[in-house]
């Protein structure tokens, strides 16, 4: 497969030099390459012949830009759309990270000479010309370590530059994300019940459904729309969650494979949702059970803009230090269960999570108010310690009822 052979020639110069070459045939080409010392050529024909015979040598074309290896993903990838493989979101993330960044920046650049140099470039510039946080800078790269993935599978490129590059970025903190104490939650839920002057009874109820949903089962804002009616088991009192509903109005699997789950029912939010399906339900293809009076998709910017945040308001919970984002529901649905003695595996499982270090480290906020942290730490040392309670009052006192009385069910208005 591979051959040595020593070459001698003449330089214009007159001058007489020799080398020893390595010839190999490769894609059904000929190749070459040349060695001062017999030895090292040797050795290379040993290893290519060795990397052929494995398959661990592609022919490289050296004239592929990541432009080039990037629209050729991009395409990939909008077959995949038609396969059902990925959804439009999915795919209109891709496209934005590589028309936005990545051929902006490494546009130009052969495949074949992309180096960690390049990358770690890339990385550093999308936080200070394109003001990204950390983390979404590295998601970039991400994207653009699938795209690699894609040229080397197709021969574009040999090496991986990219994952000596993440190695750089290890570390970056989750950013701080802003949630609810339990009295703020009592004040929305008690903001939930009162329908302001404009709304119309729809969209009062949909909004206290949605907000429920959230609070009490942690479910996201994508699969709250997407719950169907077999979503619902008011037999069991289960939320059966199957499916999610992207910006595009698909209806697709929820976010993770641990995102396919059952959630516990709450009597009043049972209560709840068959008055939604009694008065207010749209029937549609799908037996999506939110839509709106019309059967239309309920879009995230208006149910935002309309209706959670004017909620935040009449809830006196718009302080001008930045909204609390719906999100923010489901954060403290999973603390309020870890802060009320619900095991860690247990609160994972209910929020879709396949391990419970992620729910501690995203999703795990303190709901205790500061001056109970020193109640409840001092009443653990006591009983540590076996010092008898002071009073039957002290003694009483559970880490629920210091955390906050049952939220009463409210009434449903009509």
């Amino acid at each position: 497969m591979a051959s040595v052979n020593k070459r001698e020639w003449t330089t214009p110069k007159g001058e007489q030099r020799s080398a020893w070459e390595v010839r190999y045939l490769l894609s059904g080409k000929h190749k070459s390459k040349s060695f001062a010392r017999k030895k090292d050529a040797d050795t290379f024909k040993r290893k290519i012949e060795d990397d052929i015979a494995r398959g661990n040598v592609h022919m490289l074309d050296g004239t592929v830009t990541v432009k080039r290896m990037c629209d050729e993903w991009i395409k990939e990838n909008e077959d995949r759309v038609e396969a059902k493989q990925i959804g439009l979101s999915s795919m209109g993330n891709l496209r934005r990270s590589v028309d936005l960044h990545l051929i902006p920046n490494l546009g130009n650049i052969k495949v074949s000479e992309l180096r960690v140099a390049h990358v770690e470039d890339l990385f550093r510039t999308l936080m200070k010309s394109h003001k990204l946080s950390p983390r979404t800078a590295r998601s970039h790269v991400f994207y653009l370590r699938q795209a690699c993935e894609f040229g080397r599978r197709r021969g574009y490129l040999r090496s991986d530059p990219i994952t000596p590059a993440l190695k750089l970025m290890r570390g970056l903190k989750m950013p701080k994300v802003r949630t609810f104490t339990t009295e703020q939650v009592r004040d929305l839920l008690k903001a939930a019940e009162d329908r302001a002057f404009w709304q119309h009874p729809i969209t009062f109820l949909r909004l206290k459904c949605f907000v429920h949903l959230a609070a009490f089962c942690g479910l996201r804002y994508g699969e709250i729309v997407g719950l169907t009616l077999d979503s619902l088991d008011f037999d069991e009192g289960m939320i059966r969650v199957r499916t999610a509903l992207s910006r595009f109005d698909e209806v697709k699997g929820p976010k993770t494979e641990a995102g396919v789950r059952d959630v516990p029912m709450p009597v009043h939010l049972s209560a709840l949702l068959s008055r939604w399906l009694s008065h207010y339900f749209v029937e549609n293809e799908r037996n999506l059970v939110f839509r709106t009076d019309t059967g239309l998709q309920i879009r995230p910017s208006n149910f935002h803009g309309a209706h959670w945040r004017p909620l935040l308001r009449r809830a006196g919970l718009d302080d001008g230090k930045g909204s609390f984002h719906f999100h923010a529901l489901r954060h403290f649905a999973s603390s309020w269960w870890i802060a009320n003695g619900m095991d860690l595996p247990t609160v994972a499982s209910l929020m879709g999570h396949s391990k419970f270090d992620m729910t501690l480290q995203v999703y795990a906020h303190p709901v205790l108010p500061v001056v109970r942290h020193a109640e409840v730490m001092g009443r653990l040392a006591n009983r540590l310690l076996d010092v008898p309670a002071l009073s039957e009052t002290a003694a009483a006192v559970t880490l629920g009822s210091a955390i906050c009385a049952t939220v009463a069910t409210p009434e449903i208005s009509r």
